[in-house]
């Protein structure tokens, strides 16, 4: 098992985004265009959906670890949710959870929708 600091997530650059692009539109699988930019597979297809204006219909670990508070659960608190601002954001937008109430009586619940996404298959990664 891994210990220590999680490594910090570098940021995609204008150039980054070009090659990208240009390697998907080259036909080369995600596995060797992760290696040549030196990324995750999972980073690149992330990057390259939303370089393409498409919709990420699996959530990431974060967005699935919240899901996973909100399940079974009802309506919770906020304040008893991982501090994760934008993926409560994200996962607003993709109408994944619902919010109702304000200050100090914000709760969250799954929706249907949210559900299915998180009960949609992983992709593997070889």
């Amino acid at each position: 098992m891994k210990t220590g600091p999680r490594p910090k997530r570098r940021s995609w650059t204008p150039e980054e985004d070009e090659q990208l692009l240009s390697l998907v539109a080259a036909k080369m699988d995600t596995a060797s265009i992760a290696r040549k930019l030196q990324r995750t597979e999972s980073a690149t297809d992330t990057r390259k959906s939303k370089l393409k204006g498409e919709e990420v219909t699996v959530p990431n670990q974060l967005e699935r670890q919240l899901m996973q508070e909100l399940r079974d659960a009802g309506w919770v608190k906020a304040a008893a949710l991982p501090p994760f601002p934008k993926t409560i954001e994200g996962l607003l937008s993709k109408g994944w959870i619902e919010r109702r109430g304000g200050g100090n009586d914000t709760c969250y619940r799954l929706t249907d929708e949210g559900l299915a996404a998180k009960m949609a298959p992983l992709r593997i990664y070889d």
